[in-house]
């Protein structure tokens, strides 16, 4: 899957609606329940940095399938300079939400 932009993950939340309850109540559209919101922007700045040329070269690699660009998260590293690349990367992600954002 090519590296997508923010607008496209917030997209798939509403096509694919993860099932959530929230005080013992259902909801149905997390990206419109605000407790979510925050944490769904920050998740969606951090896609659209694989897009920005400020970040491009560090948040994505060519796939070796397709050629297209998609997310260092995803890159096997074989030599040292993919383990730094994954490193940047990973520090990046974690500046930019202070290290809050883990799975």
């Amino acid at each position: 899957m090519p590296a997508r932009s923010g607008a496209e993950y917030v997209e798939s939340l509403r096509k694919q609606p993860p099932r959530v309850y929230l005080g013992g109540r259902r909801i149905t559209d997390v990206t419109t329940e605000p407790v979510f919101q925050e944490p769904i922007r920050a998740i969606a700045e951090q896609y659209d940095m694989q897009a920005d040329p400020a970040y491009r070269d560090v948040m994505t690699y060519p796939s070796p399938t397709t050629g297209q660009p998609v997310s260092t998260s995803f890159l096997i590293p074989y030599s040292r300079e993919d383990l730094v690349k994954k490193r940047k990367h990973f520090k990046l992600r974690a500046d930019h939400n202070f290290g809050f954002m883990g799975r």
